[in-house]
C-alpha cells in the first residue's frame, strides 16, 4: 500500500477552510485521519453557526480518479436552540504535478457551501447562506 498526505486551504469571503487526512492507495482509495476547520464568515449566519470541527465521519463521499479530485463534507449540528446542517463541497482538477523530492500534485477547482440553521423550536428556518468560491487542494 502507498500513502500519501492531502492539504486543502483555502479562504474568502464565504470561509476559511482547512483540512488535511491520509490518502491509503490500494483496497479501495480511502482517507484516514481527515481532520479539519471550517469557519463562515458571513455575518448572515447566527455566530453560534459558524465554527465547525470536522473528522472523518464528516467526509461522507470523496473521489479521487483520473485527475478529478470530489469531496463531500456534512456535519449536523442537533443542539437545543439552534439545530441544522452544513455542506461542503470540492471539485477540484489536477492542474499541476511538480517535479519535485515531494513530488506534489496540485488540485484546483470550485467549492459549494450550505449553511443551513434553524431554530428547533418550531423549525422555523433562520437566516442561511449558499456561496461558492476557489478551492485548492494539494497531495505529497
Amino acid at each position: 500500500m502507498a500513502y500519501e498526505r492531502m492539504v486543502c486551504k483555502f479562504s474568502d469571503g464565504n470561509l476559511v477552510f482547512e483540512a488535511k487526512a491520509v490518502l491509503v492507495r490500494g483496497r479501495g482509495e480511502r482517507f484516514e485521519g481527515f481532520i479539519g476547520r471550517l469557519e463562515i464568515r458571513s455575518k448572515a449566519v447566527p455566530a453560534e453557526f459558524r465554527s465547525w470541527e470536522l473528522s472523518t465521519e464528516h467526509l461522507t463521499q470523496h473521489w479521487l480518479y483520473g485527475g478529478n479530485l470530489k469531496l463531500r463534507i456534512y456535519q449536523e449540528r442537533p443542539a437545543l436552540g439552534l439545530i441544522g446542517h452544513v455542506e461542503l463541497i470540492v471539485q477540484a482538477k489536477l492542474v499541476d504535478r511538480r517535479r519535485s523530492p515531494r513530488h506534489e500534485w496540485h488540485y484546483l477547482g470550485d467549492y459549494a457551501l450550505g449553511a443551513h440553521p434553524m431554530w428547533e423550536e418550531g423549525y422555523s428556518e433562520v437566516t442561511g447562506l449558499v456561496a461558492s468560491g476557489t478551492a485548492e487542494c494539494t497531495f505529497y
